[in-house]
């Protein structure tokens, strides 16, 4: 799960880097200046952004893809607690209890 979050904001930061490459050119002029001034604050805020962009795209692929994995783990505990034969279906099993 984490490589394709990482996979994910890689790719939308390289989406983002694109764009702003090109909506950027009027200051390709002036990039030795500006790198030289701010390259701390703007490796500084690349990294935040990076990081954030992440911990949202984690925290989203669990709420969707994890959704019933508790309950999941709960019939399976109980199922071999009881020796009984699983269900193979979820939806099947939540309606029965």
């Amino acid at each position: 799960m984490i490589g394709k979050v990482l996979f994910l904001t890689v790719s939308v930061f390289m989406a983002g880097t694109f764009f702003l490459m090109g909506e950027l050119k009027f200051l390709a002029q002036y990039k030795q200046v500006i790198f030289h001034q701010y390259s701390q604050w703007i490796i500084l805020y690349t990294i935040a952004l990076f990081v954030n962009t992440f911990g949202i795209f984690f925290i989203i692929t669990r709420k969707f893809f994890l959704k019933d994995t508790g309950k999941k783990l709960d019939l399976v505990v109980s199922g071999v607690a009881q020796e009984e034969e699983l269900p193979t279906d979820f939806e099947e099993w939540r309606n029965t209890k």
